[in-house]
C-alpha cells in the first residue's frame, strides 16, 4: 500500500516470511508497524476458484472441488498428483492430504499415522493399493512436495517426498479408479492441520528429473 499515487510505501506485507501460526507480524516497510490479524466467531472457511464452476465452498476446514471427470482415471491412465504441503503439530492418523474417492473407489495421499510419515493410495472397489511399504518421510513444520505417481505402462505406484522415492509396488491386478465422489484437500475423515501451498495433477506419469525440478521449485 503506498502513501499516495506513486508515494512512499507505507504497508508491504510479504506473507512468503510469516512462519508457524501466529496472530500478529512485523509488516516490511521502513514504517516496520506490527500487523495484527482479527477475525470473528471460531469457525472459518476455506474457499478458491480454480476454474468457474468446480471449486466450491464446503464446511469449515474442508475445501472441495465438485465431481470433474478430468480427475478420474481407468485401468490404462497414468497419472501423477502434485501436493505442496507444510504439516504443524501432530499429523491426524489417515488424515487425507489431498484425495478423491470414497472410502473405496479413487485415490489420495495420506498420513499414515501420527508419524511424520505419508503414503499413496488407489482403489478400485475391490483391490486396493498403498500402505505401509509404499511410506516416505517429511519434517513436520517444513514444506513439503509430496508426489503420487501412477504408472499404468511399468503398472507401478510409488510416493516420493522432495526427491525421496519410496518403494514402487506393482498395481496390475487394480482396474479403474473412476469415482463419483470430490476432489479433497486436507479433510476427508481427519481434519490435517497444515498449511495447503499447491496441487497438480498430471494426466501422465512424471519422469524423476520432473519431479526433482518441480521439487527445487518449491
Amino acid at each position: 500500500i503506498f502513501d499516495g499515487i506513486d508515494g512512499t510505501v507505507a504497508l508491504d506485507v510479504d506473507c512468503s516470511q510469516i512462519t508457524g501460526d501466529v496472530d500478529s507480524f512485523t509488516e516490511s516497510s521502513e514504517n516496520q508497524a506490527t500487523v495484527t490479524v482479527n477475525r470473528s466467531g471460531s469457525a472459518y472457511r476455506s474457499i478458491g476458484v480454480v476454474r468457474s464452476g468446480y471449486v466450491l465452498p464446503g464446511a469449515s476446514n474442508v475445501f472441495r472441488a465438485s465431481e470433474v471427470s478430468l480427475l478420474d482415471f481407468g485401468a490404462t491412465d497414468s497419472f501423477t498428483v502434485l501436493a505442496v504441503v507444510r504439516q504443524w503439530a501432530t499429523p491426524a492418523a489417515f488424515g487425507r492430504i489431498i484425495d478423491k474417492g470414497s472410502t473405496a473407489v479413487g485415490w489420495g495421499i495420506l498420513n499414515l499415522s501420527t508419524d511424520s510419515e505419508v503414503y499413496p493410495i488407489i482403489d478400485d472397489g475391490t483391490t486396493p493399493k498403498g500402505g505401509t511399504a509404499e511410506k516416505v518421510l517429511y519434517d513436520l513444520g517444513g514444506l513439503a512436495p509430496l508426489f503420487m505417481t501412477v504408472d499404468r505402462s511399468a503398472q507401478t505406484l510409488q510416493m516420493t517426498s522432495g526427491t525421496t522415492a519410496g518403494s514402487a509396488i506393482n498395481i496390475s491386478a487394480v482396474g479403474s479408479l473412476v469415482s463419483d465422489t470430490t476432489l479433497r484437500i486436507l479433510n476427508r475423515s481427519a481434519v490435517v492441520d497444515g498449511e495447503f501451498v499447491a496441487a497438480a495433477i498430471f494426466r501422465r506419469a512424471l519422469r524423476a528429473g520432473e519431479i526433482q525440478s518441480l521439487s527445487t521449485y518449491f
